[in-house]
């Protein structure tokens, strides 16, 4: 077990510590991810995928279930905070921690960066059960390019060989253990994504940071969007795509978002308040400088909407300009796994690649 201590009484603005608390809050490596996976090495130069490259990793099958792994561990007493590696067997033994909780509060704004959005993660998991393919990739994509200070599950807890995976690979799961909402404001929710999006709404307020849909993954570091207040990106046009956001804790942009809830909210249309009413919201002049709008950057990059990242005729795309992309597996009905994207001849296949294996190519 180690463990690293510091005074809760150090204000998050003073900067004569900034060494100390570096070494203090000490950022994670991906040295074992890419040690697994192979570092990220595409040649964004080239997209004819002509050339096949040989993917080692075959199946992760059950390796990690049940296998020795270091999980995080936040105690608070006496004015001091303590972040502890404790060692465990079990996937499902994670930190846990009730919406609002001061320690992880100050973990979070002590150690999450020194940037206008903390560098840390959030997902919302419920109904879902065991994780996907798609989901596990989510998360090692974060991983790797994000390397965040901590990813929180909302709600309740994934399971399955690859949630071995991913918390083998990475100790800094916070579960935070809380009822999905069933009204908003009053008014009875309908339909269930409707609830996720008041939980990442409501996370972001309270801790800031990256918000992402499991069937959203990064391709590249998001560094230039780390210090703006708040962060969309169109999906097409007239929508604001909400799989993937990136907001400074307790953004005005985010009440103004949650207000419309309180004001216009449609419980019978699927998403009219989380992707139309943000857009009506920056159209307005006195709110322009409270959102930073990427161009098709994040959610779907441009002319590649509904099935088009799955097309083989669209294999060749050009994605090096893309922070992410938010896949819509849900409407892809073929298997879709480590084995699947080794000949996956579509730009979906080769982002996976590009993430999984450390090399968009086809594999042999």
């Amino acid at each position: 077990m180690c463990s690293v201590l510091f005074r809760l009484d150090i204000p998050p603005e003073r900067t004569s510590n900034r060494n100390e608390m570096h070494e203090t809050c000490a950022g994670l490596t991906t040295d074992e991810v890419d040690s697994f996976f192979g570092k990220v090495k595409s040649n964004m130069d080239l997209w004819s995928f002509q050339d096949k490259i040989d993917c080692k990793i075959h199946d992760i099958g059950t390796h990690f279930t049940n296998k020795k792994r270091r999980r995080i561990n936040l105690q608070c007493s006496r004015g001091v905070f303590g972040a502890t590696y404790l060692e465990t067997f079990n996937s499902s033994n994670i930190f846990t921690s009730k919406k609002g909780n001061p320690c992880l509060s100050t973990y979070i704004r002590t150690c999450c960066g020194s940037n206008r959005i903390p560098n840390v993660a959030h997902y919302v998991w419920y109904k879902r059960g065991e994780m996907s393919f798609i989901a596990f990739l989510s998360m090692l994509s974060v991983v790797r390019f994000v390397r965040p200070c901590a990813i929180l599950i909302h709600g309740e807890l994934p399971y399955g060989r690859y949630w071995d995976a991913i918390t083998y690979f990475y100790p800094n799961f916070v579960h935070l253990n809380q009822d999905i909402p069933e009204h908003v404001f009053g008014t009875k929710i309908r339909i269930n994504c409707h609830s996720s999006d008041i939980m990442r709404i409501e996370a972001l307020i309270a801790y800031g940071g990256i918000y992402l849909d499991m069937d959203t993954v990064l391709v590249r570091p998001i560094d230039s969007l780390m210090d703006f207040p708040f962060v969309l990106s169109n999906q097409r046009a007239g929508n604001f795509g909400s799989a993937f956001i990136l907001s400074e804790r307790n953004a005005t942009f985010l009440h103004l978002w949650m207000n419309e809830y309180r004001t216009d909210y449609r419980p019978d249309r699927l998403v009219y308040n989380a992707m139309k009413s943000t857009v009506m919201l920056a159209k307005k002049e006195e709110y322009k400088h409270l959102i930073h709008v990427e161009s098709f950057t994040i959610s779907r990059p441009y002319g590649m909407e509904k099935l088009a990242i799955y097309d083989s005729k669209k294999a060749t795309y050009n994605w090096s300009h893309i922070y992410g992309i938010h896949t819509y597996i849900r409407i892809f009905h073929e298997t879709v796994n480590e084995t699947t994207i080794k000949t996956m001849n579509s730009t979906f296949g080769s982002i996976c690649r590009h993430i999984f294996y450390g090399d968009k190519e086809l594999c042999i």
